[in-house]
């Protein structure tokens, strides 16, 4: 079965646990935020929960790095009162370079593929688009905030079963999963906002 400072990603990368995703997207609705095109996300505010998008659109817009050629894995942070952290790391697996900017869009699933709170709010700035070679990798902090510290998800029955992370590159509306290892317990309410995303950088 199946991260706020970015000074944390280099100890983590040197010493932290990897995890590697699955190899196959899963093509979903809209989840709140991805379908937002780099130069849009610019303009959106730092922190904030993007609204679903309407319509359904194409992957990867010109040059941008479609889903089914990244590949994404994750490098486990140290962690502080009441948080975690979580170097997320999307690699371009395509034989051409594209175009790779903007926040990932990021929720909890369960065992069934059911979200489990909210999907992650936007936290620093927008970032800038970055050309991803061959095999090179771009990479987001997700910051996790445990259970039992947030109205909503203070008792037990408020609570399930994660088994993985559902990852949308930026401007794509097809996810990749990233299995979280052994299933961790999270807020089950949409209504508690659990996870927090920055901008992808180098």
């Amino acid at each position: 079965m199946l991260a706020v400072m970015f000074a944390l990603v280099g100890a983590g990368c040197a010493g932290g646990t990897r995890t590697t995703g699955g190899t196959g997207g899963v093509t979903a609705g809209p989840a709140p935020g991805d379908l937002v095109s780099p130069a849009s996300q610019a303009a959106s505010s730092p922190g904030a929960t993007p609204a679903p998008a309407a319509g359904a659109a194409q992957d990867g817009p010109g040059n941008g790095c479609l889903t089914a050629n990244l590949r994404v894995s994750a490098v486990n942070l140290d962690s502080s009162a009441g948080h975690s952290y979580k170097q997320i790391i999307l690699t371009n697996a395509g034989a051409a370079s594209c175009v790779l900017g903007g926040f990932p869009g990021v929720s909890y699933v369960d065992a069934g593929g059911r979200q489990l709170g909210a999907a992650a709010d936007r936290t620093g700035g927008p970032g800038a688009a970055i050309i991803l070679l061959p095999g090179q990798h771009a990479a987001s902090l997700l910051t996790m905030i445990s259970t039992g510290i947030q109205a909503g998800c203070d008792e037990p029955n408020q609570t399930a079963e994660a088994v993985a992370l559902r990852i949308y590159p930026p401007a794509n509306r097809t996810a990749l999963p990233l299995p979280v290892g052994v299933p961790e317990t999270v807020c089950a309410s949409p209504a508690v906002h659990q996870l927090q995303i920055s901008a992808l950088t180098r």
